[in-house]
Formats: C-alpha cells, sequence, structure tokens
C-alpha cells in the first residue's frame, strides 16, 4: 500500500478551516507504540509487511515538525505562482509530513478494527491524513496532531458508515437484530439484566454477540457505539 500526494491537488487553494484543539489528546507516537502493532497482527503478512514499511519512516521532532509545516504554508500561500521545481518542493514535504505521521493512522484505525479490513481501515485514514497535511495552518497554534487527528478519524467513520448503507441482512437476521437490541436496551436501564440472560433461551451467549455486531454494521444509526460524538452533526471539517 502506498500513500500518493497527487499534482492535483496543488491546483485547490488553500483553505483557513480555523480547527479547534481536539477534546481528545493527541496519541503518542513512539516505536513502542509501532512495536506493540506489529506484535498484534504478525499472524496477517501483509499488516505485518505494512507496519515494517511505515516503520522505516523517521519520526519528527517538534523543531523538525514546525519547520516543515511552516515551509508547505508558506509555499501553499503563493500555489499559483510556484514554479516548477517550488511545485516539486511542495509535494516533497507534503510526502514527508504523511509519511511521518502514518503511525497515528495506524492507531486511530486500530480502534475499528473488526468493522471493516484493517488495511481498508489504513488506506482511509491516510486519505485523511493527506488532507490534513494539505490544510494545517501552524499560525493558529493546533498541534498538528491534534488537528489530523479529527481529520484520520472522520475519513474512516465515513467510510464505516458508507460500508454500513451497501449491507442487506435477510429479514430473520433483522429481526434477531431487532430483539437483541430492545433486549440491551432494557438491560441498560436495569443494571441487574443482561442481555444474555433475557434471550438465553433462544440464543447461547456467543450468538448474542455475533446478533450484536452484525446489527453495527446492519445501519448507520447503530454506530453509535463506535462513533461517539460524530463530526458532521453540529460541525463540519469542510
Amino acid at each position: 500500500m502506498t500513500v500518493e500526494i497527487e499534482r492535483e491537488e496543488l491546483e485547490e487553494e488553500s483553505e483557513d478551516e480555523g480547527m479547534e484543539e481536539s477534546e481528545e489528546s493527541p496519541l503518542p507516537l513512539d516505536d513502542s507504540t509501532y512495536n506493540s502493532f506489529n506484535s498484534l497482527y504478525y499472524l496477517d503478512p501483509s499488516i505485518a509487511f505494512y507496519l515494517q514499511a511505515i516503520g522505516k519512516f523517521p519520526l519528527l521532532t517538534k523543531k523538525e515538525e514546525r519547520a516543515l509545516t511552516l515551509e508547505i504554508a508558506e509555499l501553499q500561500t503563493i500555489l499559483s505562482q510556484l514554479s516548477e521545481p517550488e511545485e516539486e518542493r511542495l509535494l516533497q514535504l507534503r510526502q514527508k509530513m504523511v509519511c511521518a505521521n502514518l503511525r497515528l493512522v495506524v492507531k486511530i484505525a486500530k480502534k475499528y478494527r473488526g468493522i471493516m479490513d484493517f488495511l481498508d481501515l489504513i488506506q482511509e485514514g491516510s486519505i485523511g491524513l493527506i488532507t490534513a497535511v494539505r490544510k494545517f495552518d501552524p499560525s493558529k497554534g493546533c498541534k498538528f496532531s491534534t488537528y489530523a487527528h479529527r481529520w484520520i478519524k472522520q475519513a474512516i467513520l465515513r467510510a464505516i458508515e458508507n460500508k454500513a448503507e451497501t449491507i442487506r441482512f435477510p429479514a430473520h437476521i433483522r429481526t434477531e437484530i431487532k430483539n437483541v437490541r430492545e433486549a440491551r436496551d432494557l438491560g441498560e436501564e436495569n443494571e441487574e439484566i443482561t442481555v444474555f440472560n433475557l434471550l438465553k433461551k433462544e440464543y447461547s451467549q456467543d450468538q448474542v454477540q455475533k446478533i450484536l455486531q452484525a446489527g453495527k454494521l446492519w445501519h448507520p444509526n447503530s454506530l453509535d457505539s463506535f462513533i461517539s460524538n460524530r463530526e458532521g452533526k453540529n460541525r463540519t471539517l469542510g
């Protein structure tokens, strides 16, 4: 899997997003985090290969990141006036910034594994990262990891919702999902009641879990357990 920044992006004007600080703290991006991913997914050769590949990209120091984002922002303010060498320079700078932050994409995507193919989640998150690199304005005083976190998460959640809309379950599966949801809602109202206790005459505990998982993919509104404070309702990112 490769992350390419297309030349056509240079034709788009840089926008002032006025992004606020994320309520969720930026995620640490150290090599121990990367190593934990690598050990977690070592059974899947494609994931292990990808993690090994992005592990070769060096992390940026705060000073390096600051200098890089400032230069990107400076070049983006004069997009229409850039010479061909300057355009190439801007592409290289963006590419460097993206590659240095791919670990952040993996860490965010990890929260949603099991809903979609993990590499698909990473690909979608990488698209969000590319957008963040292009739109980031260092003069706003926001940390890049905070800013990028929102764009990466939004890209992943949109992909999940799109997948949910394309899934069509048979009628009997929809009925099972409805039964389990109702039992779950009742259980939430009374802590002494559990979904399994309500449905143990009809389903095994394993079946209940599988039905709940299917329900999360059946309809976008049922993704709330994965999409808290979902972007797009009260705020748009552009």
